[in-house]
């Protein structure tokens, strides 16, 4: 076979590394960037025994970095992606039947397992770039030893990072083998700029243009990592309005997952006029990128976590910690020597975090709960994970199911932990919100509203506002590819060809009730007086004024502000960017319906008499409250001698209501003109 590739640091040390895994079934590996541990490694354990046996399969954490890998391995070896190497992710694929070589993303792994829990016909599974503990990384590990200790002790496991945690992991993994690679990286010359109170942007043209004139970096690419898009849009147009910049004549390209292939191209082909590359972390890890001599690190990223005190998802921008730093500075030394300018001081970066925080500590677990509860586990918490997350996450997670329509309340049956919805929910390529939401309009007859909407939102960008709106001609925002190819994807897997339903009052109350399936426990109220939201998830907190359509609404999208009113700088007010009226009676239309009922005795307004408060509420929103006074004596006795033996329990002092009680009893039996009643015991239970 044809093969064009040049010589790297691991080539060497591959059938050594075979040969271990060979003998223990585990291997892990930490090799520095530029060794090749991403495109030799995977082909190298195809062409020995372990190719024979079965398929190889390649973890990687993002899309771009899957698709760009197979294209560069295929690329050595002669063939085409979907002939023998191949990649997989989230709507879209590049296999065919002579594909023994694929490169997937970690949720892919995840849904195979669902379909195929044994893993048949699959040899060895790669697991790449661990450091960042996604949490499929950490479920993919945990299933994957699962299945090495029960059904597939035959099942061979790879575990590789640039900046491998090995001493813990070999802890964890006894008898598995371990090796430090090092690359063939250049020496990269760090700068510290510091702390500066400029907006990013700015900061990023002058560092720019400050490498481009830099001798150092030679007639070398700089790459620009930045947290998100909207930070690499506004430093985008800082660089085309700069004077300093356009004299340079370096070209502008931009980077990051959600690109279409043709754009992907021009920000990674070689050759060319010189290239300023603004990225999101995708060009962190498994992506070569040519010719990179400087890199522009402005030490922040976006991630996923839960706010404490909203109970709302949300991406929030934090600093990386020190090994994707040094990962970053990293892409500066793969072809000669260079720099790496870093937007933050030296004693920032000696202060960060080590490592990543794993992801399943700081996010919501819905998603791994639904695929855990489709592979008939039925207690998560009893698998071994590598951190497990904090206590009560799972139940949670396990309880949001059951909102949803998609999980059975009774867990004791584990032959139907989900529901018939929830069975086709965790077969689709969706987070389990918008699966309940798309099931839920397909009943509704408005399937094809709902998919336009959802592939708007999972792949688009939504504009503010409330989310029936945005379907309106002109207020959504254009569509990009990726929108397209979500929305042909979900129409084959459920089969819709538009809405049953035409557009008007009734449609818009399907599609409405719909949006409630999806985000059923995020209830708001806007209070109007006071420009305050009240949350279903407990509390009231400042938000920013807007033309809510309705006192309820379900939130979709709302984001944290300052007290500056920018994202971050502590709390401040909430903005809630994208939701949904919602009428009161159409909470009774679904579901399990959200309204509970509440009952409360208590004393009424000092006067010594009890009343008994019967409220309506969707979470912690009280949506009616009726007051009534408990005449019946029984009755008040009873509740009462609950009242005090509940107040006894909790500070210990149980023999104290029972002496009470029999002093009471005593009374009531000599004293009966006095009027003395007995202390009721029927309905008290220690």
């Amino acid at each position: 076979m044809a093969k064009n590739r040049v010589a790297l640091p691991i080539d060497p040390e591959l059938p050594r590394l075979v040969r271990a895994l060979t003998e223990t079934g585990v291997l892990l590996l930490q090799a520095e960037p530029g060794a090749g541990k991403t495109t030799r490694v995977p082909p190298a354990l195809l062409d020995s025994e372990w190719g024979s046996r079965g398929e190889i399969w390649v973890l990687e954490p993002r899309r771009l970095a899957a698709k760009l890998s197979a294209e560069r391995v295929a690329f050595e070896r002669g063939g085409r992606v979907g002939d023998e190497v191949g990649y997989l992710f989230r709507f879209e694929t590049a296999v065919g039947p002579k594909t023994r070589l694929k490169f997937l993303t970690e949720g892919l792994l995840i849904r195979e397992l669902v379909r195929n829990p044994e893993l048949t016909g699959v040899s060895c599974v790669v697991l790449d770039e661990f450091h960042e503990r996604h949490l499929h990384t950490d479920l993919a590990f945990t299933l994957l030893r699962r299945l090495q200790a029960g059904a597939r002790p035959d099942l061979g496991l790879v575990i590789m990072s640039a900046t491998l945690d090995s001493d813990a992991l070999s802890e964890r993994l006894e008898g598995a083998q371990a090796f430090r690679i090092s690359g063939r990286v250049f020496p990269v010359e760090l700068e510290y700029l510091g702390a500066s109170e400029a907006w990013l942007e700015r900061r990023v043209r002058d560092a720019v243009v400050r490498a481009l004139g830099d001798e150092r970096t030679g007639e070398g690419n700089v790459l620009v990592f930045l947290p998100g898009m909207s930070e690499i849009r506004r430093a985008e147009t800082a660089l085309l309005e700069s004077r300093e910049f356009r004299a340079t004549g370096a070209e502008l390209s931009v980077l990051h997952g959600e690109l279409a292939r043709e754009e992907q191209d021009r920000a990674i082909r070689e050759g060319g006029p010189r290239r300023v590359i603004l990225s999101t972390n995708v060009a962190e890890t498994s992506v070569t990128l040519p010719g990179i001599r400087a890199v522009i690190d402005s030490g922040l990223h976006r991630r996923a976590q839960i706010s404490p005190w909203t109970g709302l998802p949300s991406l929030q921008t934090r600093p990386v910690s020190r090994a994707s730093a040094i990962q970053r500075a990293g892409r500066a030394g793969r072809v000669a020597p260079g720099v790496c300018y870093r937007l933050y001081a030296k004693g920032d970066f000696d202060s960060r975090a080590p490592f990543e925080t794993p992801e399943i500590a700081r996010t919501d677990l819905v998603q791994t709960t639904l695929e855990l509860l489709s592979m008939g586990i039925a207690e998560p918490e009893s698998l071994e994970w590598l951190d497990p997350p904090i206590g009560g996450a799972w139940r949670e997670a396990k309880a949001l199911l059951v909102r949803l329509g998609l999980a059975s309340a009774d867990s004791a049956d584990t032959s139907a932990l989900l529901t018939r919805a929830g069975e086709e929910a965790v077969r689709l390529p969706v987070p389990p919100r918008i699966g309940a939401l798309l099931l839920e309009a397909r009943v509704r007859g408005v399937l094809g509203s709902a998919i336009r909407w959802s592939a708007e939102l999972l792949e688009g960008e939504l504009p503010e506002g409330d989310a029936l709106r945005l379907l309106e001609g002109s207020a959504i925002a254009k569509s990009g590819w990726g929108v397209g190819r979500v929305m042909q994807r979900l129409e084959k897997l459920l089969g819709a060809t538009g809405d049953r339903l035409p557009r008007g009052a009734e449609w818009e109350k399907a599609l409405r009730l719909s949006l409630l399936r999806g985000f059923v426990d995020r209830g708001g109220r806007y209070l109007s007086a006071r420009s305050e939201v009240q949350l279903g998830t407990g509390g009231t907190v400042p938000a920013v004024p807007g033309a809510f359509p309705s006192e309820l609404f379900v939130v979709i999208d709302a984001i944290e502000l300052g007290r500056t009113g920018t994202p971050g700088g502590g709390r401040g007010q909430v903005k809630i960017r994208v939701h949904s009226a919602i009428d009161e009676d159409a909470l009774l239309e679904i579901e399990p319906a959200p309204i509970t009922e509440e009952v409360e005795i208590r004393t009424e307004g000092g006067k010594g008499r009890l009343e008994r408060v019967l409220r309506w509420k969707w979470d912690s929103i009280v949506l009616s409250e009726s007051r009534a006074p408990v005449s019946d004596e029984s009755e008040a006795a009873t509740i009462l001698a609950q009242e005090l033996w509940k107040e006894a329990a909790f500070w210990g002092r149980q023999e104290r209501f029972r002496m009470l009680q029999r002093r009471l009893g005593l009374l009531a039996r000599e004293c009966p003109e006095q009027g003395f009643a007995p202390l009721p015991d029927a309905e008290v239970r220690e």
